[in-house]
């Protein structure tokens, strides 16, 4: 992972610090998948965060719907991207896949991501969901496109950081 030249506001960093500490709100998003910042590492571009799966996310089988597990897993990628960006820059996911290894269970799921590679445009991460058990529940793979300035959908939906 390598900062893009240009000064101290072209450093990666303080955009997760914005988030973590709560200054950046999180997306409405977080609330419904019961989203928790755990920490974060700059230097080895990680992310440790958990979920809460909730009654209401069980599929008819009774178990955590695979979609909701991949939500899960599109929102720590893209937060594990932020490792790497500053403040008035944004991802947008280009390609998620997730692999369904066990089934998933309501309750807490804890999530660790990591930068695989960063670009000026275009950023690479991975991750697992694991149970309370410590088990892995998916394995995931994302590529991000990095962007500065906010997304005007997000002003039309009335989402506006600070």
């Amino acid at each position: 992972m390598s900062a893009e030249p240009g000064g101290a506001a072209d450093t990666p960093g303080p955009l997760i610090e914005a988030i973590f500490s709560g200054r950046q709100p999180r997306p409405p998003v977080g609330d419904l998948l019961g989203t928790q910042y755990v920490s974060y590492d700059i230097a080895g571009g990680t992310v440790h965060m958990r979920f809460t799966a909730s009654p209401s996310f069980i599929n008819p089988g009774g178990m955590v719907h695979g979609g909701m597990l991949a939500a899960m897993m599109d929102e720590l990628l893209a937060v594990t991207m932020t490792s790497t960006m500053r403040e008035g820059q944004f991802n947008v996911t280009l390609d998620l896949g997730t692999r369904f290894l066990k089934g998933a269970h309501t309750g807490v799921i804890e999530a660790h991501g990591k930068v695989v590679k960063r670009g000026r445009s275009v950023g690479f991460a991975e991750g697992e969901l694991r149970n309370a058990a410590g088990e892995v529940l998916a394995r995931g793979n994302a590529t991000m496109q990095i962007q500065d300035g906010f997304p005007k959908a997000a002003h039309a939906a009335k989402y506006v950081p600070p």
